[in-house]
């Protein structure tokens, strides 16, 4: 089944990397980003356009996100992002123990990848959600999912 322009696959493989650097296929690295992600803290580029507040954009925010401050929000998108591999681990973690069961879903394996998927498509879905977040809607499910597990960012303007 497809999502039209859902930018987000699952793969399977062994991370062993203390770090992990996210980029879109359009990057172009220039001279290596500066590391200043920390363990309990990923550092991404901050989107101007992607205001939480935005009046055309909060409705569908509200929806999707389930903190209690959708004005308090990261505005990154996955790319580029320096995540360090406990806090993937942490989004594994939340599926592996889910009351929903989903412990012995291929989703704990992914780590944040499945609920980045999920979020996106269920944007994509989301007729509303579709509408205004438009090309950046996988962006989107990033963003939301990662705020969902409780995951913040430094949020960067130098970083790209």
């Amino acid at each position: 089944e497809t999502y039209g322009s859902v930018g987000v696959t699952g793969g399977q493989k062994v991370i062993k990397e203390e770090y992990i650097l996210m980029l879109e296929t359009d990057h172009i690295i220039i001279s290596p980003p500066q590391n200043v992600a920390t363990p309990t803290k990923p550092v991404g580029f901050g989107f101007y356009y992607m205001i939480s507040t935005d009046p055309k954009l909060a409705p569908s925010v509200q929806k999707f996100y389930t903190g209690d401050d959708y004005k308090d929000f990261d505005n990154v998108g996955p790319s580029p992002v320096i995540i360090h591999r406990k806090q993937l681990e942490q989004a594994r973690n939340y599926l592996c123990n889910h009351p929903s069961g989903r412990n012995s879903s291929p989703a704990c394996i992914r780590w944040v990848v499945r609920p980045w998927w999920d979020m996106s498509v269920r944007l994509k879905l989301d007729a509303e959600a579709n509408r205004v977040f438009g090309w950046v809607t996988e962006m989107w499910g990033y963003s939301l999912a990662a705020m969902n597990l409780g995951i913040r960012h430094t949020v960067l303007r130098e970083f790209q």
